[in-house]
């Protein structure tokens, strides 16, 4: 019995530290391409969208910029056809056209607004963005 109590209240501890971790996700393979202040290029590495912030790291891990979750209005993706060029129509065919999936997200702070867009994998945008505007919901001050 008192083994029992002793495991419970040890899951009892690290259950909040085990759910904020699950809360965290990294997305490999985004490209920034544009929007954000002081970032001109465009860039390629790994999005992390935390409760508290949503970080662009390059490929080499280091950090390129965050937006405070508090920060953003909106998320949302979007996807874009491109049906190809005459030659490479010629070359593939049916084969010819990309599918491309963009994430943005608009930010609003006291320094001013930013619309930061960023190129997916397929069929991911559409969750990163739910992801990133749940944690914008929860970090909205409560209304008086």
């Amino acid at each position: 019995m008192n083994r029992r109590a002793t495991l419970l209240a040890a899951a009892t501890l690290l259950m909040p530290a085990a759910a904020r971790a699950q809360e965290t996700v990294n997305y490999p393979d985004v490209e920034y391409i544009s929007g954000k202040s002081g970032v001109p290029q465009k860039m390629k590495g790994e999005l992390v969208i935390a409760p508290d912030e949503i970080v662009f790291k390059d490929k080499k891990g280091n950090k390129a910029f965050s937006i405070p979750t508090k920060n953003v209005v909106s998320a949302s993706g979007a996807v874009e056809h491109d049906p190809g060029s005459f030659g490479r129509k010629a070359a593939l065919g049916v084969f010819a056209s990309k599918r491309e999936e963009f994430l943005t997200v608009k930010t609003s702070s006291p320094e001013g607004a930013e619309a930061v867009v960023f190129k997916t994998k397929k069929k991911t945008a559409e969750a990163m963005a739910a992801k990133i505007e749940f944690f914008a919901k929860k970090q909205a001050p409560a209304p008086k």
